[in-house]
């Protein structure tokens, strides 16, 4: 399943309108802020039609799993399912279950989930958490609730930055060395490694950068760990992989590249790519050749040229730019 599907939910008094594109999405926020009753207008939909006094508007097929109306087993309900857009509900155990997790990432289906808590099995994007956001609208004559993104990907830098700490161990750790090689640079070799990495280091300031197309399941922790250290500033960036930047700097190009990047729900199947980070790093791998063979494990040459540095530079926020005080990246951001 790929795509970006649009949701219009409504009834004589509300309306709900969103859109879904990854193959997982998590809904989240605190009681009676319209969870529940999306979800419920929804299932009655489903149950009865325009009978039920609710409209939806939708280009996907979509099942919507409610704990309380069911006497099936999840695998009964759901395990036959394809290309279809599953809601699920928040305090259904199941969700935690190893074998659950097969099934989301193996289905072919996306899944939107209604859940408060994280889910750490499942690499999930920072941008698709949301919360709901309503206000009234003359227009619709309705309370109108639509998707608001949850956590930012990049957070504000209080101060200088004295380590730059990098999930990646590999290339990307290579890369950053590099551009930022008047700094300290160091890995915490893997995303369930950050935020403990973060903990046992004292008394500096540090800049994080995760692949924030996998790291959603740790976001809310990190932005904990963030925010309770008085004797250490941590800002994170999550931009959406290392091999994402490569690809959005051009450091290599090929015909739909601009089409892949603008609209990439459109071109990643989820039953092959269970996240965004893995499929750019796909396409990284195939359409490199030559000097520009993209190694994973091991930067090469032509990806730390000074040319090839200051593409990628430039497609950094602002704030990241200014760490990179070398002669060339003064030279490009016309500092001076």
């Amino acid at each position: 399943m790929k795509g970006k599907y649009h949701f219009k939910v409504y009834n004589k008094k509300l309306l709900f309108e969103f859109d879904i594109k990854r193959n997982i999405t998590f809904i989240q926020g605190n009681s009676a802020t319209g969870k529940t009753t999306l979800l419920n207008m929804m299932y009655d939909y489903l149950l009865s039609g325009r009978g039920s006094g609710i409209t939806v508007k939708t280009n996907a097929k979509f099942m919507v799993y409610l704990r309380k109306s069911l006497t099936a087993t999840w695998k009964q309900e759901l395990g036959n399912l394809t290309d279809t857009i599953i809601f699920i509900e928040e305090n259904n155990r199941f969700i935690q279950r190893s074998d659950f997790t097969k099934f989301v990432k193996e289905s072919g289906n996306y899944f939107v989930f209604i859940n408060r808590k994280a889910l750490k099995m499942l690499p999930y994007s920072v941008t698709e958490i949301y919360r709901l956001q309503n206000k009234y609208s003359e227009e619709e004559k309705k309370q109108v609730y639509t998707l608001q993104q949850r956590y930012p990907t990049l957070t504000y830098m209080n101060g200088n930055v004295n380590l730059i700490a990098t999930e990646d161990s590999k290339s990307g750790l290579e890369f950053f060395s590099k551009v930022f090689n008047n700094m300290e640079i160091t890995s915490t070799y893997g995303n369930t490694k950050v935020i403990s990495f973060l903990e046992n280091i004292e008394n500096t300031d540090i800049l994080c950068i995760v692949d924030g197309a996998a790291f959603g399941c740790f976001i809310r922790d990190l932005i904990s760990t963030c925010n309770q250290h008085q004797t250490k500033n941590i800002t994170y960036w999550a931009p959406e992989s290392f091999e994402f930047l490569l690809l959005a700097a051009k450091t290599i190009n090929f015909s739909e590249l601009d089409k892949i990047l603008k609209d990439t729900y459109n071109y990643v199947d989820c039953i092959e790519f269970v996240s965004w980070e893995r499929f750019y790093t796909f396409l990284m791998e195939t359409k490199s050749n030559g000097q520009a063979a993209y190694d994973k494990h091991s930067v090469t040459q032509f990806y730390i040229t000074e040319e090839n540095i200051n593409k990628v530079l430039k497609i950094f926020p602002k704030s990241i730019q200014l760490l990179a005080q070398t002669d060339k990246v003064c030279k490009t951001m016309n500092l001076f």
